[in-house]
């Protein structure tokens, strides 16, 4: 008899155990900031509500709005990060990291950055992603720097302004891109776009002290440089775009093919359209 109640009280033990670590998990499904911290750091526990340590919580849902948040040399791998209205996620120190599912919105009138932040030091993402809102920056910060993305699918949302700030490098590498006609403004530094998206329906807009790197083909839906904007047709490496603008394309050996306007191209299929019926029915007289 002492032996079965033993037995009972160690399966009541474990099940009690059982029922507090579901519910620990449950409790700590999302947690959302509070500034409950003196620093406005990542890592701080009293930060988010509830308190907990964010470093390494790949069952957690972060949730941030209007908050400047800064994250110092942490690899964080979440389960998803959502900011809202002029939320900045600031990440310095070699060894930064971010892995997960990252939404970064905003309503009209505020803008959202993901910021890398120390000379010499870069910050590499790593996941899937939807930026928008009124306004999204990727912003590397110092000229001897690089952010790099590596997303298996991203999203820019419609009527969205997307750009790049900073001296520094941006490496987007995207096995899926959904662009709604975006413009994406690069304002200094160098960007490269890569992986196996299809980036067709996505502009580039690229300021006087801008560049592109093309190190692969690119099809683009249209390119303007300083000012000036660039015909439709296929662009092979050594081709009169790159010697022209030398100072803005970094010729590696990719294809730039930039497509026809939408309605440039309906025109040009009826006029091939009514050329061949003219010619039936010349060829019926």
């Amino acid at each position: 008899m002492k032996t079965l109640n033993k037995t009972k009280t160690i399966l009541l033990a474990a099940a009690v155990v059982s029922v507090l670590a579901i519910a620990s998990q449950s409790a700590f499904a999302q947690v959302v900031w509070d500034g409950g911290h003196t620093d406005p750091r990542w890592n701080a526990a009293a930060n988010w509500d509830p308190d907990t340590d964010p470093t390494n919580a790949t069952e957690t849902d972060f949730v941030f709005t209007g908050a400047s948040i800064e994250a110092f040399g942490l690899a964080l791998n979440v389960k998803s990060m959502t900011a809202g209205n002029s939320s900045n996620l600031r990440v310095r120190n070699a060894g930064s990291a971010l892995t997960g599912n990252f939404t970064m919105t905003g309503s009209t009138g505020s803008a959202s950055r993901i910021r890398s932040f120390e000379d010499g030091n870069g910050l590499t993402i790593n996941g899937t992603a939807t930026f928008g809102g009124s306004a999204f920056y990727f912003d590397s910060r110092d000229a001897n720097e690089t952010l790099t993305l590596n997303f298996d699918t991203l999203v820019f949302q419609p009527s969205s302004a997307i750009g790049k700030e900073g001296n520094g490098n941006l490496i987007l590498n995207a096995n899926s891109l959904t662009a709604n006609a975006n413009v994406f403004d690069l304002q200094a530094g160098t960007t490269q776009l890569g992986g196996s998206a299809d980036y067709s329906g996505l502009g580039l807009n690229l300021l006087s002290v801008a560049k592109l790197d093309v190190a692969s083909s690119i099809t683009l839906a249209s390119l303007v440089i300083d000012g000036n904007t660039i015909a439709s047709g296929v662009y092979a490496p050594g081709d009169a775009l790159f010697t022209t603008y030398s100072a803005n394309l970094v010729d590696s050996g990719g294809t730039l093919t930039v497509i026809p306007e939408p309605a440039s191209a309906f025109l040009l299929g009826a006029a091939f359209g009514a050329l061949a019926f003219f010619r039936r029915r010349v060829g019926r007289c």
